[in-house]
């Protein structure tokens, strides 16, 4: 209650009983943030934590996780187990703000950078397709001591496949 009173003014903040009301609610209805409590009952917080990040619809969904486990130990734990946040209690009004802020601000830049990638990457594929020149990307092998012995093809264009006669190159050395 006490953190949904906090969050409510700028937040539209849906609080449940446990861990396994929480999945269910996730699960129903697609959060900008999970704001949770390690110890709860039916399902904790590493729990709901594990369940979230394995699941490709929450897989990058942001979570904050609140502990009554303070130290540097308790924070690498929550943080090595995914958690975008750990907040220990008890904790400031101002600073449960601000984590949260910040949390939804590094998720919606997290998001802009994946829409500007995917952009990029559907770019440089049409050029890639459609290029009259045959062209292909290579990697070199390298034998033990650094020298190089052969190349792999990583990606060959259409052009290059009908001018060179050679199809399925993708992977032969």
């Amino acid at each position: 209650d006490y953190v949904r009173r906090l969050l409510s003014p700028a937040y539209q903040v849906e609080a449940v009983r446990d861990g396994k009301a929480a999945l269910a609610a996730i699960q129903q209805q697609l959060p900008d943030l999970v704001l949770s409590d390690v110890m709860m009952p039916e399902l904790n917080g590493f729990e709901l934590l594990r369940q979230l990040r394995t699941e490709p619809s929450t897989k990058e969904l942001p979570i904050i996780l609140l502990s009554a486990r303070a130290g540097e130990e308790a924070r690498l734990e929550g943080l090595a187990a995914g958690a975008d946040d750990y907040l220990t209690k008890p904790f400031s009004a101002r600073e449960l703000l601000a984590r949260v802020e910040a949390t939804l601000k590094l998720a919606e830049l997290r998001q802009e950078s994946r829409v500007a990638l995917e952009r990029s990457e559907h770019r440089y594929r049409t050029l890639f397709e459609s290029m009259e020149e045959g062209f292909g990307i290579c990697e070199m092998l390298f034998d033990a001591d650094g020298a190089p012995v052969d190349y792999r093809f990583l990606e060959i264009n259409p052009a290059f496949e009908t001018l060179s006669g050679m199809s399925r190159m993708v992977g032969k050395t």
